[in-house]
């Protein structure tokens, strides 16, 4: 995070835990590093605090969202701000938690990893009514590899950055809780919707995600 250390440290251990306490957990979005420009992460993967502006990465995850939900709304003044998916479980979570400004993936391999597995060996283990693991790009993807897939969903795809994008952004099967929800009902609508995927999954019937294709760089 582009802060320091003291600030960095308070975010990672309060800001999820905050929001997201482990007996809540219903899905885990699991992202690859922390934003690296200034003003951006805050302790929760692909979010920013206003008036910070959405980056195209989270834009490429509305599109996504409008795709599959039609009725699905961005936040206005293009915000980011993720906390009211955070507040309904789902635990937003990068494989590092740290990153040198400007450089991303600097502090890839330092050790973070071990920590984030942990993580996701915990909700695996205590979570035993099922959890849906939404793992974002190629570090995200190594971190659900043991995750008991009889027991939970595991959806796996390339991160949503815009460069990654491209290769296919798994839309489907994507969680909704509130941001940019119009109305209770509509929210109500989006969990039902994943509670019955989990259980078809739970069924063994198999669910056919589709591919959302974008274009551009950063």
């Amino acid at each position: 995070m582009n802060v320091n250390r003291k600030e960095m440290n308070a975010d990672i251990k309060i800001t999820r835990s905050r929001h997201t306490p482990l007996p809540t957990v219903k899905a885990v979005i699991l992202g690859q590093d922390p934003y690296h420009n200034i003003n951006q992460a805050h302790g929760l993967c692909f979010s920013v605090r206003p008036p910070t502006p959405a980056p195209p990465s989270l834009k490429n995850v509305y599109i996504a969202l409008k795709k599959d939900y039609p009725d699905f709304k961005a936040p206005p003044k293009n915000g980011g701000l993720l906390t009211p998916w955070a507040d309904r479980g789902v635990l937003l979570l990068n494989t590092c938690l740290t990153v040198r400004a400007h450089e991303p993936q600097s502090h890839a391999n330092r050790g973070w990893e071990k920590f984030t597995q942990k993580v996701i060996d915990i909700v695996a283990r205590v979570r035993t009514r099922g959890v849906v693991f939404l793992a974002w790009g190629t570090p995200a993807g190594k971190r659900v590899s043991k995750v008991d897939r009889k027991r939970h969903l595991v959806l796996q795809s390339v991160h949503p950055s815009p460069l990654s994008a491209q290769r296919g952004f798994v839309c489907r099967d994507m969680i909704v809780f509130s941001l940019g929800c119009p109305s209770s009902s509509m929210q109500e609508h989006m969990l039902i919707n994943i509670t019955v995927r989990l259980r078809s999954f739970q069924k063994g019937q198999r669910l056919a995600p589709r591919a959302l294709r974008t274009r551009g760089r950063d």
